[in-house]
């Protein structure tokens, strides 16, 4: 199997870790996607999701792990944005993982884009602000997929050190209004009975159009 970069996927919703796993078999033509990613989903107390989070990430860039990606469910937006804040400040401190990719993936909940963007961008920010370094993130391109259901935004944070510049690469990724909201209408159910096989069902008939979307 080719090396690729290592990616991680900080996801809000229990269905979009079958959503991202659909998109990456096809993608990458991957066989066995249990071989090449870990699954984490954010459960029990804080003490022993840290722990589980911080082994998820030790095994992610081992070097020799067999892992490209990470998939970690986190059950809310209010965990997924501090999490992303402390993902990116640990591949940060340790430099060999800024060629790293890292995604997140939440709904939009019926807010605009950009007040949505903004607020993952602030979290970031006071995030990295607490560390004694040197960094600005720039929006770089967005597209839009299924009539803008779904919507990609790219950034770059770069981080000095010393003389050296070096780009950790960011990727948001937005539901228009939620994942199961598309689902249901396109299967014309009701968002209840939205499941594991409806999302993939879904990403594999829009396979094609979805291409880009990570």
């Amino acid at each position: 199997m080719e090396s690729r970069p290592k990616s991680i996927f900080i996801v809000e919703g229990k269905h979009d870790s079958p959503f991202i796993s659909a998109l990456l078999i096809d993608k990458y033509k991957i066989v066995q996607l249990h071989k090449v990613c870990l699954f984490f989903k954010n459960e029990g107390n804080k003490k022993r999701k840290y722990g589980k989070e911080t082994e998820a990430l030790r095994d992610l860039f081992a070097q020799s792990s067999t892992f490209s990606y990470l998939v970690k469910s986190e059950g809310g937006k209010s965990f997924v944005l501090p999490l992303l804040g402390s993902i990116i400040v640990e591949m940060v401190m340790d430099s060999e993982n800024m060629t790293s990719n890292v995604y997140c993936m939440v709904d939009l909940d019926g807010k605009a884009e950009e007040k949505q963007l903004a607020e993952i961008i602030t979290t970031v920010k006071s995030t990295l602000d607490k560390l004694s370094i040197i960094y600005n993130i720039s929006k770089i391109n967005d597209e839009a997929f299924l009539g803008r259901r779904f919507i990609k935004f790219y950034y770059e944070i770069k981080v000095h050190y010393d003389k050296e510049e070096l780009i950790l690469p960011l990727t948001v990724l937005l539901a228009n209004p939620t994942l199961e909201s598309i689902v249901s209408k396109h299967f014309k159910i009701s968002k209840n009975k939205v499941d594991e096989v409806y999302v993939k069902k879904f990403t594999l008939y829009f396979k094609n159009e979805l291409s880009g979307l990570i």
